[in-house]
C-alpha cells in the first residue's frame, strides 16, 4: 500500500494523510500525538505535526525496505531494514538519537532484519 490513512471516529471515516508513489509502507511508529515515522522501500519519512507535512529523513535510494521501527524507554529510535539490491545500501539496524530527524547504521549490515523488539530489561533484539 502506498497511502497512509487516518481516522478520528473509530474507523467510520478515513482521510488520506500521505501518498508515496515510489513504493509501499512497511512499518509505522508514532510517538505521542504529533511525531510519526514511516518505514518504506527506500527510506524513512517523518512528520512532527500530526501528519500535516512530511520529510524524508533517511534515503537509501530504493535499495532497502524498512520493516520495523521501535523506540526504547529513553526515546532512542531503532529501524530494521533489509537490502534487496546488490551494491546498494547494506541493510541492518539504524539508530536515531534525535526523535527520528537523522539516522546512522549501527550494525548487522547485510542481514535481513524483519523485526525489532525490546525485552523488559531494555535489551534490543533483531530477527
Amino acid at each position: 500500500m502506498n497511502s497512509l490513512f487516518r481516522s478520528f471516529d473509530n474507523g467510520e471515516t478515513w482521510d488520506s494523510v500521505f501518498f508515496y508513489p515510489q513504493g509501499s509502507f512497511a512499518s509505522f511508529c508514532n510517538i505521542g500525538d504529533s511525531v510519526v515515522l514511516l518505514g518504506t522501500w527506500g527510506g524513512i519519512f517523518r512528520s512532527v505535526d500530526s501528519c500535516q507535512t512530511w520529510s524524508q529523513v533517511l534515503d537509501t535510494y530504493n535499495s532497502e525496505v524498512f520493516n520495523d521501527i521501535v523506540i526504547d524507554t529513553d526515546g532512542t529510535f531503532y529501524a530494521g531494514s533489509t537490502s534487496y539490491i546488490s551494491g546498494g545500501s547494506p541493510g541492518g539496524v539504524y539508530r536515531s538519537d534525535d526523535h527520528g530527524a537523522s539516522w546512522y547504521l549501527i550494525g548487522l549490515e547485510y542481514h535481513f532484519i524483519s523485526s525489532l523488539k525490546f525485552n523488559s530489561e531494555s535489551t534490543l533484539f533483531a530477527s
